[in-house]
């Protein structure tokens, strides 16, 4: 039954009711029985008549103007929403609330019939995309580009009869060289031990996970690789599938940093060792250097005395080394002629190359000084001298060359590096088996393979390429396979600069200052007590900080120069002592002495200069004496200066 008929059906019982309810009470105002019933009873049926007639037609319009159309609508959602179907569209006629309703659900049911198009175009473009390419291809492409060497085997006859292109790369044969051969017909097992590792593999027929395994190369080389072995029941013969990793790289990442940390403690080992033999040089030049400037002494003695000096200055020299080695130099920059250093070195350089290879200087007589600090200027050389021989195992030639060098705009904008100045150029260049073109990038990246010998490796190259970056220069290199290699390294050089300043001369002028010496190292304390006396210095000496500091608070710090080692027992290094000390004056002048380096003493904060305030074990008298008159100077000429300028 629709929704207005059953509207109709209740509206005429309810009618009907209250037709019932007016005529009883009608029937109660006038008393029954009376004449006038008749009349009741007509006006009665007269009331309920003319009230049903208007609640009828009032029913009717109801239904035909909302009740119908209501109906229409909720039948016509119902519909749609059971079948799903959004293409159909409400007819609501007219312009009221109802005909408005319709319109916003029509347009709902447009947007959700372009979304629902939308969703089964994309699932039918899934399903074609899917079904182009079938489950087998993937898997088969998939097995052919992973990125670890695959090969799939019989286990009967243990011959290959699938693998992929890493395992063609790792192996390095074609695929018909492989397909039905055996691996022990391809000989691929490097050692006795992975062989025995691989029948042992195929008589457990058990699947394995990451055994190491060494495979040999058709050339003779090897390769580290993790294998696998699985066994396959999907093909239509007995199968195992191989998988193998190749961590050769990783290996030798794994040897050149245990190799690197050897060195370090080595490092640490020679530069402590340094420390202590430069003590003991300390005490010999000074003793000799003392002789030697006695005029009545007997010629045949003096001779000796030098040999003893000269001997004193080569150990004085291996000691830099060691600290070059450890790399713990401090850096000292200063004004340098490059081709004496280089001449100072030649030596050195063609020990470093051996018999077998030639060395060759081509100085340029008019190159202008440079900024730098001699002993990492020698690391660079000679790393780049190492370098160079190992690149030429049968012998060959080292070309070594300065020039000077004007850096233009056009010449900074092809090199990246450079830029526009007075520049001096050592160029180092080698008749070696060169790089390739792809590894020119590398070749300063610690560890980097530069040479296919394996040969090369490490930090040789990185430290070069460090020193000159530290010393605001850039390196060039080209290169070709088989035809050698060339470094050019710039550095920055003024040709008006300063020739490099010359050792001081004999007969540094003394004074009559005091000087608060501290040293650990009895004989060297005494010794240079002695030679400072000897220049009319007041000395009061300490063989540590904390007794430094007790001097110090009963002479009130009478002092005008503090000479301290830089690492001394009780825990206060020279640098903490200092510190202290200038506090409570600081106009105190401080000179530091090691035979360590900045990296082992941690002087963070100081500005070393050598000659000024620090100075290098080994030193001569002559040397101390004139570091000490300058140091001393230089707080009078400070005052004097801003005196004037006040």
């Amino acid at each position: 039954m629709s929704l207005g008929r059953k509207t109709l059906l209740i509206a005429t019982l309810a009618l009907a009711g209250l037709g019932a309810l007016i005529y009883a009470a009608l029937a109660r105002l006038v008393s029954p029985g009376g004449q006038d019933d008749i009349l009741v009873s007509y006006l009665a049926v007269s009331v309920i008549v003319a009230g049903g007639g208007f609640f009828l037609i009032t029913l009717l319009l109801l239904n035909q103007l909302v009740l119908a159309r209501l109906a229409r609508l909720n039948e016509a959602i119902g519909s749609m929403s059971s079948s799903g179907d959004f293409s159909r569209r409400l007819e609501i006629d007219g312009r009221d609330e109802l005909a408005s309703l319709a319109l916003e659900i029509n347009n709902l049911l447009a947007t959700l019939q372009q979304s629902q198009q939308k969703v089964e175009g994309t699932g039918e473009s899934c399903g074609k995309r899917l079904q182009v390419v079938p489950r087998k291809e993937i898997l088969a492409e998939m097995f052919r580009v992973v990125p670890v060497a695959l090969a799939v085997c019989s286990v009967d006859s243990e011959q290959v009869r699938e693998v992929n292109d890493r395992f063609l790369e790792l192996v390095g044969l074609n695929r018909d060289q492989v397909i039905g051969k055996t691996f022990a017909d391809l000989q691929m097992w490097a050692d006795s031990a992975t062989r025995e590792t691989w029948v042992r593999l195929l008589t457990d027929k058990q699947p394995r996970r990451e055994v190491e395994c060494r495979l040999r190369l058709p050339g003779g080389d090897s390769r580290d690789t993790l294998a696998s072995v699985v066994w396959l029941d999907f093909t239509s013969e007995p199968c195992f599938l191989f998988a193998a990793c190749d961590i050769t790289g990783r290996l030798n990442q794994e040897i050149q940093l245990c190799q690197a940390r050897k060195m370090e403690a080595v490092g640490q080992v020679s530069a402590g060792f340094a420390h202590d033999f430069n003590n003991i040089l300390a005490i010999v030049q000074g003793y000799t250097s003392i002789l030697l400037a006695d005029p009545g002494l007997d010629p045949q003695v003096n001779k000796v005395l030098k040999e003893v000096s000269g001997a004193a200055d080569r150990a004085a020299n291996l000691t830099r080394q060691l600290l070059l080695f450890s790399r713990k130099q401090i850096m000292q920059p200063k004004n340098l002629d490059l081709n004496r250093l280089l001449q100072g070195l030649e030596k050195t350089l063609q020990r470093l190359l051996g018999e077998s290879s030639a060395l060759k200087l081509h100085l340029s007589p008019d190159i202008p000084s440079i900024r730098a600090d001699a002993a990492m200027l020698e690391q660079v050389i000679v790393n780049l001298a190492v370098n160079a021989r190992e690149s030429m195992p049968r012998g060959g030639q080292l070309s070594v060359s300065t020039a000077a060098a004007d850096i233009d705009a056009s010449y900074a904008q092809q090199k990246p590096e450079s830029r526009i100045g007075h520049f001096t150029c050592l160029t180092v260049t080698d008749t070696g088996s060169g790089f390739e073109a792809a590894h020119l990038n590398h070749i300063f990246e610690p560890f980097f393979l530069a040479k296919g010998n394996n040969k090369g490796r490490g930090l040789g190259l990185p430290t070069v390429y460090g020193i000159v970056k530290q010393h605001d220069g850039w390196i060039e290199v080209t290169s070709e396979p088989a035809k050698g290699t060339t470094f050019k390294v710039f550095l920055p050089s003024d040709p008006k600069a300063a020739s490099p300043v010359k050792t001081p001369p004999p007969g540094a002028p003394g004074g009559k200052e005091r000087i608060l010496l501290v040293e650990d190292e009895p004989g060297l304390c005494v010794m240079v007590e002695g030679i400072l006396r000897r220049y009319g210095y007041d000395v009061t000496t300490a063989p540590n900080g904390v007794d430094a500091m007790q001097i110090w608070k009963q002479q009130k710090g009478n002092f005008d120069l503090l000479l301290t080692d830089m690492v001394m027992p009780e825990g206060l290094t020279g640098q903490q002592l200092a510190e202290k000390l200038k506090v409570q004056n600081p106009a105190l002048k401080v000179i530091y002495s090691s035979g360590y380096t900045a990296d082992l003493v941690n002087a963070d904060g100081i500005q070393l200069s050598e000659g000024l305030n620090f100075l290098q074990k080994p030193y001569h008298p002559q040397k101390l004496a004139q570091t000490v008159r300058d140091c001393l100077d230089s707080t009078v000429e400070k005052r004097e200066l801003a005196e004037t300028t006040a």
